[in-house]
């Protein structure tokens, strides 16, 4: 009977991510630094990266039943545990034990074990001799009959602008763990592109590694260049991995992704892999695994989930319906691609939604798939104010035949109700022009200097300054500007709520005489409730010094109020122009021009 491993046995490379992959009552850093374990504990790995997802094996591919290998250096009791969640509650069920001595040398201690029940299996380990050395252990498929196994090989685009930094950082890692690691079972069985918009980046080419210099046409003109030049190439890859150039990765989640495709079955292999995306600043706290669109009310899901949590784990493994994927960590069939076309050329946000959307809730998500990366609620969002109100509008229109003028103003005069409730007036400016550039419709928009247009974006954008230019400025002090992303307002009242929206949120009332409030960039516009000044820190300790002004407030919804005739005006005849046309653009003809990239050129000078 051949083995085919599925998943291997991790083990974190920093101290502060270890509750992500083993568990055990003693100390957790001296079984990560030595891999040994004194007499009597118990570890146990129903863990994110550890755990096996049953569930979604038994679903999704051809494995019927699994079997463990394990290399332990001591004597132990070893149990195959699987774990489902029922109403609220963990129901176990020990599917295997031994009690086992081994001396360092692979064994196989379970062979044949069914994936018939269970959300995830996972092994625990109770040591019985004086200490025990766990080396590694492995799932495997066991099967009579051989597998025929789908060919994968993938293409990791990821494209970056001046953070040369972090992409040769990542570059290292894959280099030293998967391509010249002999035993990564993704070892000759992925290459690299790396689209540089800032053309900037030093780095020599290899047989696995691709660069190419291009017009800084935001993510999705890297992205997109890179999905191109992994098609034309003579390589055959059966997906493309859409992988952000800052992201920390756990190069496991990409060897268990290959696993899991090279089994998938034949009605599930137009699916789309979709990493969770941890957050950097706690490893542990999920920001998003999948999404929902919503036609613009975005829900995240598995948000802020804390995966150390065992039942938070195994609902983590639930199957949900998912309308998009982050480009973060998104892996797409290349036949989907050529089915769907390239993706629509929004700059910035938003293109991974469209894109999603096209999809037809084709994504699978998995328990040990996904990287780290800076949330995007401690991001200060800048000029995507501009790009997340015109693109969302340009989707909605395209994706949506019952899509109407007043939905998109009710949406519009609630977005910016929020910006002018927070005293983000410039971040209004930039709400209105980017409704205004959407209603004038898609022959402005195809024809679009993208590149050029986001410069004069700037000159509406906030000049954000550092947290220490503002020590001592009306008594504050570097304590001040630590502050925590959950809202200092405590549980208040439908009535309170309402009064603060009917009043403007206290604009028209003397403000208390306190020193500025200090907030995270997305806190709720309530905390300024009669506050003359505020203070936005992002996770860079840069501020967004804003001050309450009466003039503002007026001339903002003066604005508001004409944008919103501009839309009721023009709303019909600029839905048809998207809809109709938007084809045009997602096309590869069309992209080349919008690139400067010629059939067969390799990379732009």
């Amino acid at each position: 009977m051949k083995q085919i491993v599925l998943q291997n046995l991790v083990w974190p490379k920093i101290e502060e991510n270890i509750e992500l992959y083993f568990r055990t009552e003693i100390n957790l850093v001296d079984i990560w630094k030595n891999r040994k374990m004194l007499s009597s504990n118990i570890i146990k790995f129903n863990t994110y990266f550890n755990s096996f997802s049953a569930k979604k094996w038994k679903e999704y591919t051809r494995v019927k039943s699994i079997g463990i290998n394990i290399r332990l250096d001591g004597r132990a009791k070893i149990k195959l545990i699987s774990e489902t969640l029922y109403e609220d509650e963990i129901e176990k069920r020990i599917l295997g034990e031994v009690i086992y001595q081994g001396k360092g040398e692979k064994e196989t201690i379970f062979h044949a074990i069914a994936l018939s029940s269970g959300d995830i299996f996972y092994l625990e380990i109770e040591v019985l001799s004086e200490e025990a050395t766990l080396i590694g252990y492995e799932f495997f498929s066991s099967h009579e009959t051989d597998i025929e196994l789908n060919r994968i090989h993938v293409a990791l685009v990821t494209c970056t602008y001046h953070r040369e930094k972090y992409i040769k950082k990542n570059i290292k890692q894959l280099e030293k763990e998967i391509i010249q690691n002999s035993n990564s079972i993704l070892k000759n069985n992925i290459d690299l592109y790396v689209v540089d918009n800032g053309k900037t980046l030093e780095l020599e080419e290899k047989s696995y590694l691709k660069i190419f210099p291009n017009k800084n046409l935001g993510g999705v003109g890297g992205f997109t260049r890179g999905i191109i030049e992994a098609l034309k190439t003579t390589t055959t890859y059966s997906h493309i991995l859409l992988m952000d150039d800052d992201v920390v990765i756990e190069t496991a989640s990409l060897e268990r992704m290959y696993s899991f495709l090279r089994f998938l079955r034949p009605q599930y292999q137009d699916y789309t892999i979709a990493g969770s995306l941890l957050r950097a600043d706690i490893p542990y706290i999920q920001f998003e695994s999948g999404a929902m669109w919503k036609r613009g009310k975005i829900q995240s899901i598995g948000t802020q989930f804390n995966l150390i949590d065992e039942k938070i784990l195994i609902s983590n493994e639930q199957k949900k319906e998912v309308e998009y994927a982050g480009w973060w960590f998104s892996c797409i069939p290349t036949k989907q691609i050529e089915k769907v076309g390239l993706p629509l050329p929004l700059f910035i946000h938003r293109d991974d939604i469209e894109y999603g959307l096209r999809m037809k809730n084709q994504f699978i998500t998995l328990n040990g798939i996904g990287v780290w990366h800076e949330a995007y609620e401690n991001k200060m969002p800048g000029t995507m104010e501009y790009y997340d109100l015109r693109n969302m509008a340009i989707v909605n229109c395209i994706h949506y035949d019952d899509y109407s003028a007043f939905e998109l103003i009710k949406f519009l005069f609630k977005w910016v109700s929020g910006n002018i409730a927070r005293y983000r007036y410039q971040y209004v400016t930039l709400n209105l022009l980017g409704i205004q550039d959407f209603c004038k419709g898609y022959e402005w928009f195809s024809k679009l200097d993208a590149q050029e247009y986001h410069k004069k974006l700037g000159s509406a954008n906030y000049k954000l300054k550092r947290k220490e230019e503002f020590y001592g400025y009306q008594g504050l002090v570097e304590k001040d500007f630590i502050v925590s992303n959950i809202s200092k307002i405590p549980g208040e009242t439908k009535k309170q709520k309402i009064w603060k929206m009917f009043t403007g949120n206290g604009i028209f009332f003397p403000s208390k005489k306190e020193k500025p409030v200090i907030l995270k960039p997305y806190s709720s516009p309530y905390e300024l409730y009669r506050r003359r000044e505020v203070m936005y820190i992002d996770n860079d300790g840069m501020v967004l010094h804003a001050e309450k002004s009466l003039k503002q407030f007026f001339k903002s919804y003066l604005c508001l109020g004409k944008a919103i005739l501009i839309v009721l005006i023009v709303f019909r005849k600029v839905k048809f122009s998207y809809k109709k046309n938007y084809k045009k653009m997602i096309k590869k003809e069309y992209w080349r021009e919008y690139l400067g990239v010629e059939e067969g050129e390799d990379a732009e000078s």
